[in-house]
This record gives structure tokens, sequence and C-alpha cells, in this order.
């Protein structure tokens, strides 16, 4: 067959293999990704936008003419009248029961900025509640991570567990043949029977634990994970001096909020300018000397002032300022707290390796121990419990390597996870 063709085959067969290789195999980044399109799916943002809408469109309505419908009827102890007597003049006499039903409107002119800081005040307020989510999704992210851990974890061992097995079984063909041979006993196969099943016991369990993980994982992400393998980049830590936490943005915004209160508290004694006007209909009108039903109109501008509100405005502008400090210190405490974690990462992530180079020295150790005590039991000279033992301490520094590895990913991921890191 020509060279061509067979390089052709070759390159088919390796991007075969490598395209369901990549099907079925999905990375914890990409768990990442859809668990924040899931989570946005979920996320109130909407809502909230929607609430702030409407309360910005409320508090605008504060510009818009204010009209009031009043009707009255008062009885008066005392009524206007002359105190003096015309000749041949009557002077009507008013009842002392009066009535009124008016249409009034106002206008404010001026209100001291006090609508459109609680315009800015509400839309802090959503833009804080969309920031919240962010930091819920934060929160589901580490639970990712810690469930993306114990199932590889289990899986390992599960792994390893099978490998252990694969050897039992073959070894029980080797246990039969010292039997015949007078170097083995029938406890000596019992005695294998009963490691094997233990250690389907233990897969067992470990495939129900990787099952329920399994499905909290679909029900973060919404991804089906089914016959496919999950598995951590290969990626190393990158140390960074800077915080990337959507809880900064939240910090900034509570601040932002204690800030517009003391302003709107600063402003609130402020004057306030009202155009107004009125008209009705009423006994008597505005010709207070005439006893008839008779219609009327006014209008006017008049300011409000608050001369002296017993020092309220002023506490409540302390209030916020005292706020906003403690906002400021909660912060800074945040900071702190984020680098001692990162700290305590990194020195996890540097002990891990230092554990893995040792790993990898009692592996191979072990496996001498286990090939030096398999010949002493086809020679007779070592009892089967000795080979099982040795086994197992091999089986478990293997798992102890696996475990490491995928502690140290886990680590990693940790740590951006908590500096913020994309």
């Amino acid at each position: 067959m020509n060279t061509k063709y067979l390089l052709l085959i070759f390159i088919c067969i390796f991007w075969f293999n490598n395209v369901f290789s990549q099907n079925d195999t999905i990375t914890f980044n990409s768990l990442l990704q859809s668990l924040e399109q899931n989570f946005k799916l979920k996320e109130n943002a909407f809502n909230a936008d929607s609430v702030y809408q409407l309360k910005n469109r409320i508090n605008n309505t504060s510009y818009l003419p204010q009209l009031n419908l009043i009707t009255q009827a008062t009885y008066q102890s005392n009524v206007t009248s002359l105190p003096i007597s015309i000749p041949h003049v009557t002077i009507p006499t008013l009842d002392k029961e009066q009535y009124k039903v008016a249409l009034e409107a106002n206008q404010i002119i001026y209100d001291g900025s006090l609508t459109k800081i609680v315009n800015k005040r509400d839309a802090l307020s959503a833009e804080l509640e969309a920031a919240q989510s962010k930091v819920n999704l934060t929160n589901l992210k580490d639970m990712l991570n810690k469930w993306t851990y114990l199932y590889l974890t289990n899986n390992k061992i599960k792994e390893q567990l099978q490998e252990q097995k694969n050897i039992l079984q073959k070894k029980q063909s080797e246990v039969e043949h010292l039997i015949s041979g007078g170097l083995a006993t029938i406890t000596d196969l019992d005695m294998l029977q009963v490691e094997l099943l233990k250690i389907e016991q233990q897969i067992d369990a470990l495939n129900n634990t990787c099952n329920g993980i399994i499905s909290n994982i679909e029900l973060l992400t919404s991804q089906k994970l089914e016959d496919k393998t999950i598995k951590y980049e290969n990626e190393d830590v990158t140390t960074s001096d800077t915080i990337q936490r959507c809880e900064l943005s939240l910090y900034e915004k509570r601040e932002n909020i204690a800030l517009l209160n003391a302003q709107f508290a600063s402003k609130k004694r402020l004057p306030q300018v009202v155009a107004f006007g009125q008209t009705g209909y009423g006994k008597p009108g505005l010709n207070m000397l005439s006893n008839e039903f008779d219609t009327y109109y006014l209008v006017g501008l008049k300011m409000v002032l608050n001369v002296y509100d017993w020092g309220r405005s002023s506490k409540e502008k302390k209030i916020a300022l005292l706020n906003q400090k403690s906002i400021r210190n909660e912060q800074e405490l945040f900071k702190q707290n984020v680098q001692l974690q990162q700290n305590e990462l990194i020195s996890s992530i540097n002990k891990i390796e230092q554990w893995m180079e040792k790993d990898l020295q009692i592996i191979e150790l072990r496996n001498k121990i286990v090939q030096a005590t398999n010949a002493k039991l086809l020679n007779g000279t070592a009892k089967i419990t000795d080979y099982l033992s040795d086994l197992n301490a091999k089986t478990q520094a293997l798992i102890d390597l696996e475990k490491h590895k995928i502690e140290k990913k886990y680590y990693i991921q940790a740590y951006k996870i908590v500096t913020g890191i994309k």
C-alpha cells in the first residue's frame, strides 16, 4: 500500500479517536461555564431591574402635578360680619354652616434634588442585588470544586481497587496451583476470596458515592454527565496580589448608598418651592360677604422650609457616615481574609508537591516489596496474608499519589475562586 494512503489512514484514525475522546471528557472549566450559564438563567437580576424601573417611575411622579379633590363641610362658631349698619342697606348675614368642593393641583418647582438622590439610591440598590447574586455564584463555584474533587478522588480509588481486584483474580489460579503442589492450603484460597469480596464492597460503595456526586453536579450545571469523564485541567497556580472578587463591587455599592443617605439627610431641610392652584364651588366663595354658592379659583407660589427638626437630619447624616466607615472596615477585613486564604492555599500546594515526590519513592519501594513477597509465596516461604498485606500497602501508596495529584489541582482551582481569577 502506498505510504501516502497509510499516512492518510493514520490521520483519520487519530482524528476519530481524538473527537470521541473529547466528547467523552468534560473539563472542570467547562463545568464552571455551564454553572455560570445555568445560574444566569435562574438569577433574579431581571426582577431586580424591573423593581428598580418601577421605583424610578414612582419617584419621577414627584415632578408631575399632584391633584387632590377636597370636599369640606364645616360649622363655625362665628362668621364674618360688619360692625356698622348702613341705612336702607341690607347686609347679608353669613350662615355658620359652610360647604366647599375644590380641585387642588400642586407642582414641585424645586425639592432640593431629593428625588434625584432617591433615584440614584434605588439604582444602586438594584445593582447591589445583582452583585449579591454574583457572590452566591462564587459560593456555588466553590461547591462545584469540592464535589469535583470528591468525585475524582473516589473514582481514582475505585480504579486502583479494580486494578488490585484484577491482580487477585489472576492470583487465584496461582494459589490453586500452589495448593496442588502442597505449598498452599484451601484456607489461603478462602482468604484470597474474602479479600476480593471486600474489594467488591468498597467498589460498590464508591460507585454509589460517585453517582450521588454526579447528580449534584448535574443539578448545578444542567449538564448530562452520563458516560462522561470529568477531569481537571493541567494548570499551575499563578499568584496574584490583585483581588477580583465580586464582593468588592458589593462593598463599593453599599458605601455609595451610605453616602447618598448622608446627602439626602443634608438636603432634607432645604426649602421646597411649590406652585399651586385651586378651583372650586362653595358657600361662600372667595367673597366672604356673599351667603350664596359660588365658583372660585386661586393660583400661587409657596415655599416650605423646615426651620427646626430637633436635630433629626444631622443625626441621620451622622448615622449614614458611620455606616460608610463601617463598610470600609468590612471591606478591609474581607481583603485581609482573602489574602490569608491565598497564603494557606499556596502553602497547601507546596506541601502536596513535596508529598508527591515522596509518594513516588514509596511506590517504588512498595513495588519491590510486593515482588519479593510474591516470589516467596510461589516458593512456599511466605503466607498469603503476607502477600495481601504488602499488596494492600502498595495499592494504598498508589491511591495516596493519585489523591495528592487531584488535591493539588483542587487547591489550584480553589485559589482561582478565592482570588476571583477567571
